[in-house]
């Protein structure tokens, strides 16, 4: 960690050094000075990355904020600095919603390196007893920054008090929704307290709300928003794609295999290696051990002082691989880190995509190898229709779920298109292959395939959803596979679906087949995704003709 600067000068001169997209006009706002100098004296930077200088002043300004970073892409700082600020609305505390302890005390150990004092206040914080950190935020020289669990914001009678105070004497700066897909069904990380900040606007009318994740969906980034009412915020949204990841699918290993790649591809690099269980963290581990690796495991059954030992131990590279559940996830700090193995399928796509966000976060090429067995799927779709130790989802949640388990198993069987192009297209962004540079399997190195001509089908499948969209009927991706295959389902027949003269036009198409091509339709644009919010206030994805293709169905060819 760098030292804090004792000298800076202050004069008004002082400038950023801009970033190609940045607006010019942000240079002239009455805070920038203030931004700057608190940029060079405290976060020892001299350039903004991009979105974070309109982050920053807009919430400054008193406007509500949503920001869709890559992970390494600073999010942090869009909170961090204008805490410490006196300009505009951030004249006194600014509270930090976090998800996880280990995150908070990573930035509060950051902050108070940094010289910028903060606390957090969780039931849990050994160092800070609850009633001393009470204390200490009703003080006049009380911190600028307050990380607090969602659990604590909904929970706790002193913290909701405290807000109130702080409320009633103008010293409420802002709140901050960090890992805010969480507050979203359609987020991989969905909790159920983070549903209660949904009050914060109308508890806290006047003060900012600024939310911030790494990974949403267009419809997942849509929930945010309405669960939190922010509807008029600033949307700042950047590229989801990492350049420097090597993205690949492999048939399933053993560990001993996968220690060998290690050897031969990481000697001696840092990297992560992420299992579906607590017992496959640790056998995992002692394999890896045994070839010669340095490695430690990492789940959620170990006390918080061994989960910490191991983290350090990783971080400082005393340890090569961390073998871990996915409870070694969020807040992760390290930039070096060169491989992340993923030896079970995840269960979402942007559940993968934030955790291979944790490798190359310094910029410099690291491998994403996804290790795939069908048999993992299966299991993965029992502990979604069958939880332990916890009542059974709701069947809204549950077909959720297995929709993003079937969208990991798609990408995984995709043996001809950029892993960039699918995992972009999930989050709604259009990505040329071209551009890959052979940053993934399938680009590296192109598979020997037959082209298979799915014209009929393709203009059958737009004429379908054009035919049921003008009846008025909503249909989602799932329905309309069952639907194209010829399924007489429960839900296809409540809708009226079998009816249609398409019905069942691709039943002689095999399933992966169909699956590909509704792939194709909806990254070339001819079909997309319409989201609607339900009466109880989540947003569900229909699929729409798209108002950009051809006006006639049958000029549509499509080859695969």
């Amino acid at each position: 960690m760098e030292e804090q600067t004792t000298t800076v000068s202050t004069q008004t001169t002082e400038t950023a050094v801009a970033t190609p997209q940045e607006d010019p006009r942000l240079r002239l706002t009455p805070f920038y000075a203030e931004i700057v100098e608190k940029l060079h004296r405290f976060f020892r930077l001299r350039t903004f990355r991009t979105n974070q200088l309109e982050a920053i002043t807009s919430t400054m300004e008193g406007k509500d904020v949503f920001v869709l970073m890559p992970t390494g892409g600073g999010k942090s700082l869009c909170y961090q600095l204008p805490a410490i600020c006196q300009g505009g609305s951030s004249s006194g505390v600014t509270i930090i919603v976090s998800p996880l302890l280990a995150l908070m005390e990573d930035q509060v150990e950051n902050l108070m390196q940094r010289g910028i004092e903060a606390l957090q206040w969780t039931s849990e914080a050994k160092d800070s007893p609850s009633s001393d950190v009470n204390k200490r935020m009703y003080a006049s020289n009380r911190p600028n920054l307050l990380y607090v669990t969602p659990e604590k914001m909904a929970n706790s009678g002193q913290a909701k008090s405290l807000l109130s105070y702080l409320h009633r004497n103008g010293q409420l700066a802002r709140f901050v929704i960090d890992e805010a897909h969480c507050i979203s069904s359609w987020g991989h990380d969905f909790r159920n307290a983070y549903l209660a900040l949904g009050q914060l606007r109308q508890t806290y009318p006047g003060v900012p709300i600024m939310a911030l994740t790494a990974t949403a969906t267009p419809r997942a980034a849509d929930d945010i928003i309405k669960n939190l009412h922010i509807e008029r915020c600033i949307r700042l949204k950047q590229s989801f794609n990492r350049t420097n990841l090597h993205y690949s699918v492999v048939p399933k290993k053993k560990m001993n295999l996968i220690a060998k790649w290690i050897q031969e591809n990481h000697a001696g690099e840092s990297g992560i290696i992420y299992t579906l269980s607590k017992k496959g963290a640790e056998t995992g581990a002692e394999q890896l051990r045994n070839e010669g690796i340095a490695a430690e495991h990492y789940h959620a059954g170990m006390t918080d002082d061994d989960r910490k030992v191991v983290y350090r131990n990783w971080k400082s590279n005393r340890t090569q691989v961390m073998v871990a559940t996915i409870a070694f996830g969020m807040g992760i700090d390290k930039p070096d880190v060169r491989f992340v193995i993923h030896h079970t399928i995840p269960k979402s796509l942007d559940g993968y995509y934030q955790e291979t966000g944790r490798a190359g976060r310094d910029g410099n090429p690291s491998d994403c190898v996804l290790h795939y067995a069908y048999k993992d799927a299966n299991t993965l779709y029992k502990m979604i229709r069958e939880p332990k130790d916890q009542a059974p989802l709701p069947p809204a949640v549950v077909a959720r779920q297995e929709e993003a388990l079937r969208a990991v198993i798609l990408y995984c069987n995709d043996i001809s298109q950029c892993r960039r192009v699918h995992i972009l297209r999930f989050f709604g962004e259009t990505f040329e292959q071209k551009t890959c540079k052979k940053m993934c399997d399938n680009c590296a190195n192109p598979m020997p395939l037959e082209d298979q001509d799915m014209t009929a089908q393709a203009r059958s499948f737009v004429s379908f959803i054009q035919a049921v969209t003008n009846a008025r009927v909503d249909i989602t991706q799932d329905m309309a596979l069952a639907a194209m295959r010829g399924a007489n389902t429960k839900p296809l027949l409540e809708k009226g679906l079998t009816g249609y003269s398409d019905f069942g036009a691709c039943s002689a198409s095999p399933k992966e087949l169909i699956e590909l091509l509704l792939a194709r339709l909806l990254c070339d644009q001819i079909l997309d995704e319409q989201n609607i919010q339900n009466g109880s206030g989540f947003s569900n994805a229909y699929l729409r003709v798209s108002v950009m293709p051809l006006h006639h169905s049958n000029e549509l060819t499509a080859i695969i």
